[in-house]
């Protein structure tokens, strides 16, 4: 029992040893899982031979030499066993002193490792983008040889563009010098019109002088008259008394003298030869007098009538439509008449209006709606009657109205409308094609494919870029069969063009812009407009910029219908309101900017997509 107890005490004390050994080899080096196993297994396996040996040797009685001997033999294992534990320890201290620089460096080394990957993702990273970068630079760099190439035909055509430019600039001085001829023969006209209406208030005042002259004339013929017609009555007085003395004489025939046959003729009153009296003139009555009175006043009325009429027909002022866009942009609603007319290119060189369009604008919320108005609307223009809206230019130039014939459309339209017109642009077929020239035409999407069989010409269906002369040849055509021969179809490919045209002032530059706006009115004989040129740049930068969304494109073909017109002077078919008093008309325009709803039938362009 004794020697189990000294063996496991041994093996106690060796797994203490052991352990501290192991445990300090443990802290100075690091060992993987299957060390540590090892070295346990090894530790388990010292027990049990330990235990084993002393439970196997011999029992004795005398023990105490041999357990002496080998108790100093055990004393001198721990002994040496401490000494080594104590060498070991020592070891192990300095082990650990060497590793904890190394574990230092270690971390430092990790740390540096670390920072050295986030470098390298960084650089990575870094390495994409500038991959990326470089192909952008590549694309750009394709782009950029694209565009220098457009560049180039854009400076090409920027060039012909220029030399065109200074072609037209040298027309337009050539233009201006005849408009300054015209203007010097028109003021020496008008100097001319002042001399003879001059000359004409001279002669009338000399008319006056004459008038008062005869007016004395008549009143002296009058007294004249009174006088003889008092003479005449004392003649007849006397005549009848001489009469009734010879009637005596020839009752007493005795007391007659006796006849003497004398040939020689003595006459007994007058001792001279025959001399008339004066001859007395009949003077005019009261009644002839107010006659001649009244044809003087008349004859004076109605020469300064014609010097009135004369004056104001050959008046500037006369012949200008008055300008109201001031008043509209107080109202919040600026309305502009835009008419084209065939000019001195039209075959038959009339003055009738081919296309009107009545434009609205609201510059509180920047919307626009464009009205196109049928040529043949058939309304009533004032004094002259009832007639198609496009007679209104026509018979406003042949009969002196005020402001001509543009005047006479718009106050037609104004009151078709219940609208007032503040402005108004004409423009003619030349001065429409060199206006979309100049601004190097436009693109215009056709809906449906139609020709012309009287121009024996026509578009198909799709995206067309159009100069001026196609342009004009699209917004004209009209001698078509199907859909787009309805003069309605017509005037919505009109409003295309207006929107093509606006599309494309949107991306020139301002001052391009404002130079074509400068010379709008000088482009043909027929253009006009009394815009100034500083309201249509006030209007150009208001509007500009406009979306097509805030547009509205409006035809009258749903508030419309068609009729014959039987007149002689005007046969064919004409187009009116549902109502005779034109509720429809003023209505629609009058609520024009509180709906977004597109006016129009289901066949007709469809101008929201």
């Amino acid at each position: 029992m004794r020697r189990l107890l000294l063996a496991t005490a041994r093996a106690v004390i060796l797994l203490i040893l052991i352990t501290g050994i192991y445990g300090a080899l443990t802290i100075a080096l690091p060992r993987p899982p299957a060390a540590n196993r090892a070295v346990a297994a090894l530790v388990i396996g010292v027990i049990i031979f330990e235990t084993l040996r002393a439970t196997r040797r011999p029992a004795s009685s005398a023990i105490g030499t041999g357990n002496e001997s080998r108790i100093a033999a055990l004393s001198d294992a721990v002994e040496k066993a401490r000494t080594s534990a104590a060498d070991q320890a020592q070891e192990i201290q300095r082990l650990r002193e060497q590793i904890e620089p190394e574990r230092a460096r270690a971390s430092s080394i990790e740390g540096r490792l670390a920072s050295a990957q986030q470098e390298l993702e960084a650089i990575r990273a870094e390495r994409a983008n500038l991959q990326k970068l470089v192909a952008d630079y590549e694309n750009d760099l394709v782009r950029a040889r694209e565009s220098a190439r457009a560049l180039e035909g854009l400076l090409a055509s920027a060039q012909g563009e220029l030399e065109a430019v200074r072609a037209e600039r040298a027309d337009l001085q050539n233009l201006v010098a005849g408009h300054e001829n015209d203007l010097e023969r028109e003021r020496e006209r008008a100097s001319s019109l002042e001399g003879r209406l001059a000359s004409a208030l001279q002669e009338l005042e000399g008319l006056r002088g004459e008038r008062l002259k005869l007016e004395k004339l008549a009143t002296d013929h009058e007294n004249d008259h009174r006088d003889a017609i008092a003479a005449r009555d004392a003649g007849r007085a006397e005549l009848r008394s001489v009469t009734g003395k010879l009637r005596d004489v020839e009752q007493e025939p005795e007391l007659t003298p006796a006849i003497s046959f004398d040939r020689v003729f003595r006459p007994t009153r007058y001792s001279g030869p025959y001399r008339p009296g004066p001859r007395e003139v009949p003077k005019p009555t009261k009644g002839q007098s107010a006659i001649e009175y009244v044809l003087f006043g008349v004859f004076g009325v109605l020469f300064l009538l014609a010097a009135i009429a004369l004056y104001a027909m050959y008046s500037p002022k006369h012949r200008l439509v008055p300008n109201l866009v001031a008043q509209g942009l107080e109202a919040d609603r600026v309305n502009i008449l835009v008419f084209g007319i065939g000019g001195s290119g039209h075959p038959t060189q009339d003055q009738l209006a081919d296309s009107i369009v009545l434009i609205s604008l609201k510059p509180s919320t920047k919307q626009a709606a464009i009205v196109s108005i049928p040529r043949d609307l058939w309304v009533r223009m004032g004094r002259f009657g009832t007639h198609r809206i496009n007679y209104a230019n026509q018979a406003g130039e042949m009969s002196g109205y005020p402001g001509e014939g543009a005047g006479l459309l718009c106050d037609t339209v104004s009151r078709t409308f219940n609208q007032p017109i503040h402005a108004f642009v004409r423009v003619d077929f030349a001065a429409f094609e060199k206006i979309v020239d100049q601004i190097g035409g436009v693109d215009v999407f056709c809906e449906r494919s139609f020709y012309d069989f009287l121009f024996k010409d026509g578009f198909v269906r799709g995206w067309h870029h159009l100069d001026g002369k196609r342009a004009l040849a699209y917004a004209r055509y009209r001698y078509v069969i199907g859909p787009e021969g309805d003069n309605f179809a017509r005037e919505l490919r009109q409003q295309q063009v207006i929107s093509a045209v606006r599309d494309k002032l949107q991306k020139t530059s301002p001052q391009t812009a404002f130079r074509l706006i400068q010379a709008a009115s000088t482009l043909s004989s027929s253009s006009e407009t009394n815009l100034t040129t500083t309201q249509m740049i006030q209007l150009y930068r208001m509007f500009h910029d406009i979306p097509q969304s805030q547009v509205r494109h409006v035809s009258l073909k749903p508030v419309t219908e068609l009729f014959n017109v039987t007149r002689l002077a005007e046969p064919g078919i004409a187009v009116r309101t549902r109502t005779d008093d034109g509720r429809e008309l003023q209505g629609l325009e009058a609520n024009i900017f509180r709906s977004e709803r597109e006016i129009r039938t289901p066949d007709q362009i469809d101008f929201s997509r």
